[in-house]
């Protein structure tokens, strides 16, 4: 299910990218909303789920923890959302996993390239 629901959300981010490139109109005005709608429906869902469980399947770390935390650190439909307490929470848990310091030290935003080693 997390893996139709990351892929949903990359949807709208680009969604919202193409119309951007265009000129505003009523149609695209229509579907701005329906994107936000949807974004804010995800977030709600995503919250309510952490309310639950520590993690998005239960109280395992999972695949659908990985493939989600791009999403709400990186897409502006979460990062910086203030209605998302659960949510904000559950990044930081992630955030200070081992695995999760070193791949954003050898990927993330932060990260300098090295020689390979």
């Amino acid at each position: 299910y997390w893996m139709h629901f990351n892929n949903n959300t990359l949807g709208l981010f680009f969604a919202r990218l193409a119309l951007g490139a265009n000129p505003p109109n009523e149609a695209s005005e229509r579907i701005a909303g329906m994107i936000q709608r949807r974004e804010d429906g995800y977030a709600r869902y995503m919250e309510q789920t952490l309310a639950k469980s520590p993690y998005l399947a239960g109280n395992e770390f999972t695949c659908a923890d990985i493939m989600s935390v791009f999403n709400l650190v990186s897409l502006p439909s979460f990062v910086g959302r203030t209605d998302t307490p659960n949510v904000k929470a559950y990044v930081e848990r992630i955030s200070k996993r081992p695995a999760y310091i070193k791949a954003m030290q050898i990927a993330g935003p932060a990260a300098t390239p090295t020689d390979g080693a």
